[in-house]
C-alpha cells in the first residue's frame, strides 16, 4: 500500500493567520503531496522538533510559528518508531534495524554516529549516557524486553544489560529516578497488557519490580514527578489513565478519562495533556486535579493525528492525509522526499471557534457527563 501523503503546516490563532496572509504565499496541497510517511512520534527540545517518520527523522525549527523551517532530514533503514534526546545525540528506535544514534549538534545536518542491531527497537527513553530501549513486535504471541545501552561513545554503543522477557512487546518507555516504565501492548491482540516497572539502578541487571495491568492497550507514556499518564485504546475507543508511581515498587492506577476515540500518542505540558486521537484530531485534557482529569477540548485538523509533542504552551502534531484547513498560517516543505506533517498550534487555538466541545459534539457530551 502506498504511504499516505504528509507535509509540514502551521496552525495558530486567527490573528496570526491574518498576519501570515500579508506575509506572502505558503505551500499548497499539491506542493506537499510529494511527501509520504506517517509521523509516529514528535519530540520537542526548545524551539526544535524531531519527528520520527516512516523514512527516518525530520528536524524542524518552529521558533517563529509563522515562518517554520525544516532544517534537516536523515533517512534510516526502517521506519523510525520512537526517539529520545541525550545532549546532542538523538537516540532512535528504528524498528527492525535496532537502535540508531544521530548527532544533532548541527540540526541542519543530522548524521548517524553509531547503531546497535539484533532486536526490534520499538520504544526508547534516554538519560545522561544511558538509553533504555523497549523491544517489541506486533506479531501475536511475541514478547519483549528492556535493553540498557551505554551511549557515552555514540560511535560504539554497548549493551550493558537486558531484562528478563516481558509478557508483551513494548510500545513506550519512560525513565525516571532509576526506574524504567515500559508500556506493554505491541501485540495488541494478546491478553497481557499494561505497564512494567523495571529497576535499572544496576544497569547490568535490570529487574522487573512491578506490573500494572490495564484493560486497554497502552500506546504512550508521559509525565513525571511521581505521576505518569498513559494513552490507551481498545476496540477503536481510547482513554487516558493516570499512574501513581510515588512508590515505584507499588504503582497504582489513579485517574481515568474515556476519550471515545483511539488514543495513540500523548504529551504533557504543565497541567495539560495532549492526546492524539487519529481521525478525531487532538484532545486537550485538564490535569489540575490528577484524580479527575477533565476534557477541555477536541480539535479536528482535517488529518489523521498520529503523534504529539508539547512545550511551553505550543503543541506539535505528527499527522498525515494533508487537507489544508482555514487556519493555516504557513506550510513549509523541505527538499527531502518525506517531510513529516507537523502542525503547530498555540494552546489558545485549541479552545478557539473551530475546536469541538461538549456543546457541539454529542460524542464529547457523553464523555463529559
Amino acid at each position: 500500500m502506498k504511504p499516505a501523503p504528509a507535509a509540514l503546516l502551521i496552525l495558530t490563532l486567527a490573528a496570526a493567520a491574518a498576519r501570515a496572509r500579508d506575509a506572502g504565499p505558503s505551500a499548497t496541497p499539491d506542493d506537499v503531496r510529494q511527501a509520504c510517511g506517517e509521523a509516529y512520534r514528535v519530540l520537542c527540545a526548545g524551539t526544535i522538533a524531531y519527528a520520527a517518520i516512516e523514512s527516518g527523522i525530520d528536524v524542524i525549527d518552529f521558533a517563529n510559528p509563522e515562518r517554520p523551517w525544516r532544517l534537516g532530514h536523515i533517512q534510516l533503514k526502517s521506519p523510525a518508531r520512537d526517539l529520545a534526546l541525550a545532549g546532542d545525540i538523538l537516540v532512535v528506535a528504528d524498528g527492525d534495524a535496532g537502535v540508531v544514534l544521530i548527532d544533532v549538534s548541527r540540526p541542519e545536518a543530522p548524521s548517524v554516529r553509531g547503531a546497535l542491531a539484533g532486536f526490534p527497537a520499538r520504544a526508547v527513553a534516554a538519560a545522561a549516557d544511558r538509553a533504555y530501549v523497549g523491544e517489541g513486535s506486533e506479531a501475536a504471541g511475541s514478547d519483549g524486553a528492556l535493553h540498557v545501552i551505554d551511549i557515552a561513545n555514540p560511535f560504539a554503543p554497548e549493551e550493558l544489560g537486558v531484562s528478563s522477557r516481558l509478557a508483551n512487546g513494548a510500545t513506550a518507555v519512560l525513565y525516571e529516578d532509576g526506574y524504567a516504565y515500559v508500556a506493554l501492548g505491541a501485540a495488541e491482540h494478546d491478553s497481557i497488557r499494561g505497564v512494567a516497572v523495571i529497576d535499572v539502578s544496576i544497569p547490568l541487571v535490570p529487574v522487573e519490580v512491578a506490573f500494572v495491568a490495564t484493560p486497554e492497550v497502552p500506546h504512550s507514556l508521559a509525565g513525571g514527578g511521581g505521576r505518569l499518564w498513559i494513552a490507551l485504546s481498545r476496540g477503536g475507543e481510547g482513554a487516558l489513565r493516570g499512574l501513581d508511581v510515588t512508590l515505584p515498587v507499588a504503582p497504582a492506577l489513579a485517574g481515568y478519562l474515556p476519550l471515545g476515540y483511539a488514543a495513540r500518542s500523548l504529551a504533557v505540558d504543565g497541567a495539560s495533556a495532549y492526546v492524539a486521537l487519529g481521525d478525531a484530531g487532538l484532545a486537550e485534557v485538564d490535569l489540575s486535579n490528577p484524580y479527575a482529569p477533565a476534557l477541555a477540548s477536541v480539535r479536528s485538523t482535517g488529518r489523521t493525528t498520529c503523534g504529539v509533542g508539547a512545550v511551553g504552551g505550543t503543541v506539535l502534531l505528527g499527522e498525515r492525509d494533508f487537507v489544508a484547513p482555514a487556519a493555516v498560517v504557513g506550510a513549509v516543505v523541505g527538499e527531502a522526499t518525506a517531510p513529516a506533517v507537523t502542525c503547530v498550534l498555540s494552546r489558545d487555538a485549541l479552545r478557539g471557534a473551530e475546536a469541538m466541545n461538549a456543546d457541539t459534539v454529542p460524542e464529547l457530551a457523553k464523555l463529559s457527563r
